[in-house]
């Protein structure tokens, strides 16, 4: 009977298995081999003398191989190039001895380059002609010009064209203090909040069209003595469409302070109640 094989290495093969990867622990030897052997083949390592150093290093980044020659093997068929059996022993003799080198120094043990290495996006090794508190200053330029980038596609304006910098209340002969309060009155006065507007101050165009229409409003402001008009903002605005004027006169009788009394009794006899 056929029996399926319940291992972790099995599960991991689900749609998840990617997640599971990336929640492993970080393997620093095997991401240093991988870009050792994208350096070999960008640098065409193989057709040259040196490339036993290419090898070196990447077995000295291989302590944990069952097999090292078998390993270097195929390293060097990864790489571009066949050796045999005996070399690879002769080099991992040769490499017994791990020397931990840094990153700018094998950048400098296998000749990379700042450019080599932007191109393959090496991480692990550094380079000759750059060093590290250099790469790190043009990392931080390039994150900061990439910062920059997305506030402008957001709409930031640079600080070059900031009010403090531009200072346009010099232009108008005025206080900074008064030039902010001026343009707090302007945003108020253009917002969308509705303004209250009594008869009194109400001035209304009548053409020739609209002549009943003005009839009909001194009727309606004859009716009674407190009457107001709720206009929005964005009905007076010039690019709203053009309604015609219509006053909202309140009832007969209606007395706002008799109608207050009246709410806080009752509010008094519910309290009282309770």
């Amino acid at each position: 009977m056929l029996q399926i094989n319940q291992s972790p290495t099995f599960r991991n093969a689900s749609p998840a298995s990617s997640t599971t990867r990336r929640c492993q622990r970080f393997d620093f030897e095997a991401k240093r081999r991988r870009e050792i052997a994208a350096h070999a083949r960008h640098a065409e390592a193989a057709r040259t003398e040196d490339f036993d150093r290419w090898l070196l290093a990447w077995h000295w980044h291989n302590s944990k191989a069952a097999d090292p020659a078998w390993s270097l093997m195929e390293a060097a068929k990864r790489m571009g190039a066949d050796i045999s059996e005996a070399e690879a022993v002769g080099l991992a003799q040769q490499a017994a001895v791990y020397p931990r080198l840094s990153a700018d120094a094998l950048a400098m043990y296998l000749g990379v380059s700042y450019a080599q290495r932007e191109a393959l996006r090496l991480t692990t090794i550094g380079s000759v002609n750059v060093k590290k508190r250099a790469r790190k200053e043009l990392r931080k330029r390039k994150a900061r010009l990439r910062e920059e980038r997305r506030r402008r596609a957001q709409g930031a304006k640079p600080r070059s064209q900031s009010l403090s910098r531009t200072k346009p209340w010099e232009a108008e002969n005025m206080s900074r203090a008064k030039w902010y309060r001026q343009q707090k009155v302007r945003r108020e006065t253009n917002t969308c909040a509705p303004l209250l507007y009594s008869h009194a101050h109400v001035t209304v165009s009548v053409t020739a069209s609209s002549k009943q229409e003005s009839k009909n409003l001194s009727h309606n402001f004859e009716c009674s003595s407190r009457k107001a008009t709720l206009i929005r903002a964005h009905e007076t605005s010039p690019c709203a469409p053009q309604r015609p004027f219509q006053a909202v006169p309140r009832l007969p009788g209606y007395d706002p302070v008799a109608a207050a009394l009246e709410r806080k009794a009752a509010y008094r006899h519910w309290r009282d109640r309770r």
